[in-house]
């Protein structure tokens, strides 16, 4: 068992949390893969169930090791997700845990993401999300398709945010960032107590979060070695 000195200095407790549904299994599955294989001792899971289907929770007591909960609805889609990440940060600050580390039920966490975002000393740490996508070429009257990945992340260009290029993440390393999908994000439990999550409606929920960190002046990072996979 680790002394308070140890967990402050080098071994903080770390809540894992997201929120889940049943609603298609594979993705629920390949999720819980990657937060099973998180390889990181002080750690607890806390997963909240925002499943319809009124069967779900006894599909989540047969899981063992992870704590679920069910999660309350709370006007649209984006308002429920929200409140319910609100839930689980205030579930981390109360029961005084160092960090948030947020999961995204799109994607399926490395084993190396906590102890890699730990590693940085940041107190907001985002792993990378990457998206497939198709890009259209045309060259004369032929048409070629090509499959490539977006990373989920931005910086500001003006007075605009610009989606970072695929080249601009290699090689691997810290960089910063001014916007980036909560897929994947370490967050330092002051950050908890001075930011919340919250949604609008001609915005992205990331957007909202960036923009509030930058009014308290908390830096945003991105670690591009922490890549998760992205769910079909």
């Amino acid at each position: 068992m680790p002394n308070q000195k140890q967990e402050n200095e080098g071994n903080p407790r770390l809540l894992v949390a997201g929120i889940v549904s049943v609603k298609d299994k594979q993705a629920l599955l390949d999720f819980l893969k990657g937060i099973k294989a998180i390889d990181y001792e002080n750690k607890e899971v806390l997963l909240l169930d925002a499943s319809k289907e009124p069967e779900s929770m006894s599909v989540f007591e047969e899981i063992k090791g992870i704590t679920f909960e069910k999660a309350a609805e709370k006007g649209s889609q984006a308002e429920t997700i929200a409140f319910n990440r609100n839930r689980l940060a205030e579930a981390a600050l109360k029961k005084g845990f160092g960090y948030l580390l947020l999961a995204d039920l799109s994607q399926q966490l490395p084993g190396n993401a906590a102890k890699q975002l730990l590693s940085n000393g940041k107190k907001l740490c985002f792993g990378l999300c990457l998206k497939p996508v198709t890009l259209k070429i045309s060259k004369g009257a032929e048409e070629f398709y090509l499959r490539t990945m977006n990373p989920m992340a931005a910086k500001t260009q003006g007075k605009k945010l610009s989606g970072l290029q695929l080249e601009e993440i290699f090689p691997s390393r810290l960089i910063k960032t001014d916007a980036c999908f909560l897929g994947c994000v370490l967050i330092h439990k002051d950050v908890l107590k001075k930011v919340k999550f919250r949604s609008e409606r001609e915005k992205e929920d990331f957007e909202c979060f960036a923009e509030d960190c930058k009014k308290q002046g908390i830096e945003q990072w991105i670690d591009t070695g922490v890549v998760c996979k992205m769910q079909p």
